[in-house]
């Protein structure tokens, strides 16, 4: 028997200031000695040319915390509880371009201008409601996928960027194995491993500062404009909040094996 599922599975949060925890009303995990997730560089730019946002991943099986759903084979995650997964603090990869650049080396193929203007074609696509595989490399209207780190070399928008830093988050984790596949004939009883984004497998929804559930629509695609999802709604950047928090909600397709005698 096959189960189509749309759950909310994780919980992402870009933040400025690091080891800060947006999710837990803005519990500090601990002051560094050592500038631990701060970003430095050679060379001067303003706050509207650069920045650097941290990033974190918490497990949150709502389903399962409330007993809503508890079959096995539909639990993408093992997770009874919500629980921090990723903190970019500690990884050196998320800091350093070079460092992501050895690891990522097809960045130098989609970090150029003509993978900008097929990324500008992607946020046309998105905007008209389709999620474009084929251009994996590209984070929809929130512009080029690359690097996968937290630098922001136009930071024009702030929630643009974190929807941005969002994406690659995904797209970092994918490459790593600790993200899956969950949608898919083949991934139906088995969770397969996909070396990009399956964009069209993940809804976001903004919780923090400004609850997008508010809204008509509870959560919009990944790579959609924020003039769509974001304006209307309005308070789009609040005073003060340099931290935001998205609910991701994934699609899960699973498979109910069928047991002679039960």
């Amino acid at each position: 028997m096959a189960i189509e599922l749309l759950s909310a599975g994780e919980d992402c949060r870009s933040c400025k200031e690091p080891l800060v925890q947006p999710f837990l009303e803005g519990t500090m995990l601990q002051k560094s000695q050592f500038d631990i997730g701060k970003s430095n560089t050679n060379q001067p730019m303003t706050a509207t040319e650069a920045g650097f946002y941290d990033v974190h991943l918490w497990e949150f099986p709502i389903m399962t915390m409330l007993k809503l759903l508890i079959i096995g084979e539909c639990t993408a995650e093992p997770y009874i509880d919500a629980s921090l997964t990723y903190i970019s603090e500690v990884d050196p990869m998320w800091e350093s371009d070079l460092l992501t650049l050895v690891l990522n080396p097809e960045a130098v193929v989609f970090a150029n201008p003509i993978a900008s203007m097929v990324c500008a074609a992607d946020c046309v696509a998105v905007t008209a409601g389709k999620d474009n595989l084929a251009a994996y490399f590209c984070a929809g209207c929130d512009g080029n996928l690359y690097p996968l780190t937290g630098h922001i070399y136009a930071n024009d928008d702030a929630v643009r960027t974190s929807s941005l830093i969002t994406q690659r988050l995904l797209t970092k984790l994918h490459r790593q194995g600790m993200l899956m596949r969950t949608m898919g004939a083949d991934a139906m009883c088995e969770k397969t491993w996909e070396y990009f984004t399956p964009r069209s497998q993940y809804r976001l929804s903004m919780l923090f500062p400004t609850p997008e559930a508010k809204g008509p629509d509870c959560c919009h695609r990944l790579g959609d404009s924020v003039h769509d999802w974001s304006t209307l709604k309005g308070g789009r950047k609040k005073i003060g909040n340099d931290n935001y928090v998205y609910m991701l909600w994934r699609y899960n397709d699973c498979c109910v094996r069928y047991v002679p005698g039960v």
